[in-house]
């Protein structure tokens, strides 16, 4: 076709789709392919856009985002940080890209006896787990933190419970105590340890506390003081009983009602006062001297009485802690856990990746959420096709009479047949136009109620969004361009007189 005739086809559009008459009818066509470009653009958008969100919160929170690894058996050796440098070596190698937030940390699984806030008894002993200085779950506590004060990240101090937890002890999870009283690892007597905060989720692997690892080794050696289960004194004086009975009774009875036992026995120094705990508890220096204080106080004059360590039944020392016993490997990128993952078990670790299995999971549900909205597009642009044509049907009747005067002035078959895909080229272009624009007004207030920066939504669709949203707008242009055709078809094979209505 020439340039003149492109440039009259065009000229007769614009006066053709504005005439009063076909108006109404126009619009409409507009406006139905509009809905059909801006839902279809969304439908698209959706699956790509929620897998992104739910990736990136779980990107945000460091215990989603990483491996716990651990030996297969007890007999292995445990982390030291030589294993440590060669798992981390091993993940990075797996890795299809670099990642500068790879790190690998191990932390020890411990248990504690805490007793109940509202009565002097102990619960249950669930475990929590230590945070070493480096581990990338240190910065990110503070928005972790729903109660309390939290750690400073430099030197965490006291214990971070889970609110579930502190509920069963008795306590709120909105005003948590400024401590607990649990027993000493070492001594197990009670003490009082500082509450650092409530967190505001489960805590994985079913731990329920956080407690630094440096804090850790100081509660272990807390209330140590020697502890031993009994203490004996050094010779007895001359003129003090040969036996407790022979002590008064009011000193006996506070002594057994202590929970203390207490006998003289011989030795090879003489006679000396045995104290011993009645369960086998050890209690402290400070514990032991009080009572023979006691025992000193009910004999106000006469010699005084001494006691010594020597010769009595100590526990132990705590043994050092040791490297740990469980490790983790977090990493930047949700999608990279089944390559860490990879790396633990090439160095024969057990890896409970329980975070990759939820990544596959999202992947899986975007995956089939895909497939559902490709269901529902299909037949969304049938029936929108199917009122397409026949609104182009409906105004193809409208213009009858101006094809039949065109044809009677000498146009051709090809010429209307121009004037067809022009026309419906540019009521594409109209309603394609505003529904891009309402897709995009309609995603960027979807966006800011959710919170949802423009990043993510770049990230969302750099995939296979573009692609399949210009295999849609240009299917669209044909479907639209076609239907107009067929729509047109018999009133551009009429005769001219018939389509003026000049035959009888």
């Amino acid at each position: 076709m020439s340039r003149a005739g492109w440039a009259f086809a065009l000229g007769f559009c614009r006066r053709d789709l504005g005439e009063a008459q076909a108006r109404a009818v126009s619009l409409a066509v507009a406006a139905a392919v509009a809905l059909t470009v801006a839902a279809t653009v969304v439908a698209l958008a959706v699956p790509d856009v929620a897998t992104e969100v739910r990736l990136r919160r779980m990107a945000a929170q460091p215990w989603t985002r990483c491996v716990w690894v651990q030996p297969l058996s007890s007999l292995d050796p445990k982390f030291t940080p030589e294993r440590l440098v060669a798992l981390e070596a091993s993940a990075r190698a797996r890795l299809p890209a670099a990642d500068p937030g790879l790190a690998v940390v191990g932390f020890h699984a411990v248990s504690l006896d805490v007793f109940d806030l509202n009565r002097d008894a102990t619960g249950l002993s669930p475990y929590g787990r230590t945070v070493a200085a480096g581990d990338p779950l240190l910065p990110a506590l503070p928005g972790l933190v729903r109660g309390g004060g939290g750690w400073n990240p430099a030197a965490p101090a006291g214990l971070l419970l889970c609110p579930r937890y502190l509920t069963r002890l008795g306590g709120d999870p909105d005003a948590p105590p400024a401590a607990v009283r649990l027993r000493a690892p070492a001594s197990k007597r009670p003490i009082a340890w500082p509450v650092a905060g409530v967190l505001k989720e489960p805590l994985p692997l079913g731990h329920v506390f956080l407690i630094g690892a440096a804090d850790y080794e100081a509660l272990r050696a807390a209330d140590g003081g020697d502890p031993s289960t009994d203490a004996e004194s050094e010779p007895l004086p001359a003129g003090w009983p040969a036996t407790w009975d022979d002590f008064p009774a009011p000193l006996r009875k506070a002594v057994r009602e202590d929970g203390v036992e207490a006998s003289v026995r011989p030795t090879l120094a003489g006679r000396a006062l045995h104290l011993a705990d009645r369960d086998r508890s050890p209690r402290t220096a400070a514990d032991w001297e009080a009572k023979f204080r006691a025992v000193a106080a009910a004999r106000p004059t006469g010699p005084a009485l001494k006691w010594s360590p020597q010769g009595v039944t100590r526990l132990p020392p705590p043994p050092p802690l040791g490297p740990p016993e469980w490790a983790t490997v977090y990493v930047t990128r949700p999608a990279d856990l089944r390559h860490a993952a990879e790396a633990a078990r090439d160095a024969d670790l057990y890896a409970n990746d329980a975070n990759r299995l939820l990544v596959e999971e999202v992947e899986a549900a975007a995956r089939s959420a895909r497939r559902v909205v490709a269901a529902l597009v299909a037949a969304f642009c049938v029936a929108g096709s199917v009122s397409l044509t026949l609104a182009l049907y409906l105004r193809g009747r409208q213009k009858a009479a101006q094809y039949g005067m065109l044809k009677a002035l000498g146009a051709t078959d090809a010429t209307l047949r121009t004037l067809a895909v022009t026309e419906a080229a540019a009521l594409w272009l109209a309603g394609a136009s505003l529904g891009l624009a309402g897709a995009a007004a309609l995603g960027a207030s979807t966006l800011a109620a959710l919170g949802v920066g423009w990043d993510v939504l770049g990230a969302a669709l750099a995939g296979d969004w573009p692609p399949l949203v210009a295999g849609f707008l240009a299917l669209s242009l044909v479907a639209c361009v076609v239907g107009n055709a067929v729509a047109t078809r018999w009133v551009r094979r009429r005769p001219a007189a018939e389509s003026l209505g000049l035959t009888s």
